[in-house]
Order: structure tokens, then sequence, then C-alpha cells
């Protein structure tokens, strides 16, 4: 039920593009290194399309532990548990010659289950609607 509902849902958001705003990097106990991604309408309106249907699914218990996340940064993660502080300086200036000014097109939604226990779960993966 939750994966055709969803299906459906993406039937109607258009695939758009998306542009760098360079690398980011958090701080933990190996460094994660990620694309950083340009806010836009178009972004911002999925966020809040895919939020809102989460929380419906959740408010009919069809899904459960559902949480938004305020601090939401769009990012593409490159490097998490498999970099080092030793390496941040190669794996930056590698990485920032073709990354800068770049775009995407988003064209497809993968859905993650995240556990704490056992980390991220690909779920699904569905297709937007092509312009």
């Amino acid at each position: 039920f939750f994966k055709i509902k969803f299906r459906e849902l993406c039937k109607n958001i258009e695939s758009f593009e998306i542009y760098t705003r360079g690398l980011g990097i958090f701080i933990q106990d190996t460094p994660v290194i990620h694309i950083r991604w340009r806010q836009n309408k178009k972004l911002r309106r999925l966020k809040k399309t895919v939020h809102r249907f989460l929380q419906n699914m959740q408010n009919e218990k069809i899904i459960r532990d559902y949480v938004n996340d305020e601090d939401w940064i769009p990012k593409t993660t490159l490097a998490y548990k498999d970099s080092s502080y030793d390496l941040l300086k190669n794996i930056i200036s590698t990485s920032k010659q073709t990354i800068i000014d770049d775009s995407m097109m988003v064209e497809n939604l993968n859905l993650y289950e995240l556990s704490l226990k056992y980390g991220e779960k690909d779920i699904y993966q569905v297709s937007l609607k092509v312009k």
C-alpha cells in the first residue's frame, strides 16, 4: 500500500535540476564529506510534499517513527566511515576540481529507513514525472 501511494505521489512531481554549492564536511569520528546542493523552490516544494505524505502515512499508522528533520541539508554523501582526517586534504583537493560548478537532474527518489542499530537501508526507488 505504501509503495503504491508513494508512486502515485511521485507521478505528479516533475523532475528538476539542482546545482552544487561545493563540498561540505560533518565533523564526527571520521569526516563525513558531502556535495552540498543549493536550495531552490522545487527542492523545497519536494521536501514539503514528501514530508506531508510521510506524516499522513504515520497518522494512518502505515509507518511509524517518522520524524521531520528541521535541520535537513540537501546533500550527497561522498565519504562516510571510509574517510579519515589524515586523508581529508587529499580528498578535498581531488574533489573540488570536479564538484564546484556542477548540476544534476533529480529524476528519481529513494526512500531510506534509518535505524540507529542497523544504519541506513534503501527501501524503495521511484521515478518522478519527466518534463
